[in-house]
């Protein structure tokens, strides 16, 4: 990101952008829609006024802005600044807020309301889960959430800050009738006090009014909206912070309740579920993982697939695959949800057979299901450091409470695998070059034909039926 002194505002306008027009005009901030001249792209300009915001305001949304990577919130291009005012070049959404949405259209069933304000809590989440430090958005209200298609964008960080800076704010004020009453009473806040803008925009989606100077108890929701939509907003908006939900997730998860309910279990069994984490990162946990999570569903099993680490890698994956987002999840097809890492706040819970959870190089114990696969980095100048790892995987298979432990080979150098093997006590296999997870070839068919083998076995003694495995003589220490 660069940061120039202009001289005027012309010459950030028309050096390089063509304006198409003007979106929002105010004494002291001006939004102008403008077309990028060599690159043909739309993009958005705000010109605000010095005069009207603190210097400090203005670098603190930039920063965030710099800071937070999310599909779902916009890229920020390019700032600039001459002697009267600051200017931010930003990613252009082509969709109307949610205010002018529900004008247009009317107000919105249930079912509607709470899948935007799932995504919704998945946004706030993300920003919440952001570390060191979480960042509060404390501005939520409907002219600052887009409604594009089947997706959700928020915008608008001008009143955002990191939750350690909030005390040395002025001015905490948000939007009236969806700003917590702690913001116009300089208390201190925190998550709960965008909690309760999440509150105050469920309430809008479904009755078109905002919460303002209405007590929680006193809220008045048409005939239709059930009873648990109504103790969600009333909890969300309690004046009293302590009354309200501590954590994002747990909107989320009260929300969920209220979604595919129709769904049921395909029998009475707890769910299958399988972690996956690397000897060092990037030695294709996610590539496996995913590729499992696709053969399974193909066999019509019902799978859930959780990123349990910062990598980012599903909002990315489904973003270039264009995968539907519901219910907190991605959606690959019918059998195949994918759960984005939402740090602790948020915990979903699915209908499913089997779980994949992925762990990148971390192992985090209290997330460790019935299998741990543990994928081997093994080229030669690091091989003494993987065995140490798998073998303090497998020394310790009865503190992580696993029926079964299986360590995989990435690598093609065949000397290598059989020192990992003899120095593991195994007999392994290699993992194959996955090029398209969702699409494997013949011989990566093969190879997860095997793995669902040996995955079948669990709970299942006899040294012969886990030879046929070709994966593995010594599983796990039984606990």
């Amino acid at each position: 990101m660069m940061c120039r002194k202009e001289s005027t505002v012309q010459v950030i306008l028309f050096e390089k952008y063509r304006v198409e027009r003007i979106v929002y005009e105010s004494e002291n901030a001006t939004v102008y829609l403008v077309e990028h001249i060599n690159m043909s792209a739309r993009r958005i300009i705000k010109k605000i006024l010095k005069k009207s915001i603190r210097q400090n305001s203005f670098y603190s949304e930039i920063n965030i802005l710099k800071t937070v990577k999310h599909p779902n919130i916009p890229i920020i291009y390019d700032q600039y600044e001459d002697e009267s005012a600051f200017y931010i070049v930003e990613e252009y959404i082509d969709a109307p807020n949610l205010m002018d949405y529900i004008r247009e259209r009317g107000l919105l069933g249930e079912k509607q309301a709470v899948d935007i304000g799932i995504k919704l809590c998945e946004i706030i989440s993300y920003l919440h889960s952001q570390k060191p430090v979480p960042i509060l958005f404390l501005d939520i209200q409907p002219k600052n959430i887009l409604i594009n298609k089947d997706n959700i964008f928020l915008v608008d960080f001008g009143n955002s800050y990191y939750l350690d800076e909030t005390g040395k704010r002025n001015i905490l004020l948000g939007t009236p009738g969806y700003a917590a009453p702690e913001q116009y009473r300089y208390e201190g806040l925190d998550e709960r006090t965008d909690i309760y803008g999440i509150g105050a925009v469920l309430y809008f989606m479904v009755t078109g009014r905002s919460s303002s100077h209405i007590s929680a108890g006193s809220l008045e929701f048409p005939n239709e909206i059930s009873g648990k939509y109504k103790m969600i907003v009333r909890q969300c908006i309690s004046e009293d912070m302590s009354n309200r939900f501590s954590r994002v997730y747990m909107i989320a998860d009260n929300l969920s309740d209220l979604t595919n309910q129709d769904i049921k279990y395909s029998d009475g069994n707890k769910p299958l579920t399988i972690s996956l984490v690397g000897t060092k990162a990037n030695c294709g946990v996610t590539s496996i993982g995913l590729a499992l999570a696709s053969k399974l569903a193909k066999d019509e099993k019902r799978v859930i697939f959780e990123e349990c680490n910062s990598s980012n890698h599903i909002r990315n994956l489904s973003s270039y695959y264009k995968l539907k987002y519901s219910g907190g999840y991605f959606h690959k097809n019918k059998n195949m949800l994918l759960k984005p890492d939402y740090g602790p706040q948020i915990i979903l819970e699915h209908p499913c057979n089997i779980i994949i959870r992925d762990h990148g190089d971390k192992l985090i114990n209290e997330k460790m299901g019935d299998v741990l696969i543990v994928v081997a980095e093994t080229k030669p100048w690091q091989l003494i450091s993987t065995i140490e790892v798998c073998k303090t995987y497998l020394d310790n298979s009865q503190e992580y409470s696993v029926k079964k432990i299986i360590i995989l080979a990435n690598s093609l150098h065949e000397q290598v695998c059989m020192t990992l093997w003899r120095s593991l006590g195994c007999v392994g296999n290699k993992v194959p070059y996955i090029e398209d997870v969702f699409c494997c070839d013949k011989v990566t068919e093969e190879y997860l034909e095997e793995l669902i083998k040996a995955l079948g076995n669990i709970g299942q003694g006899g040294e012969k039926d886990k030879k046929k495995t070709g994966l593995f003589k010594r599983f796990s220490k039984q606990g």
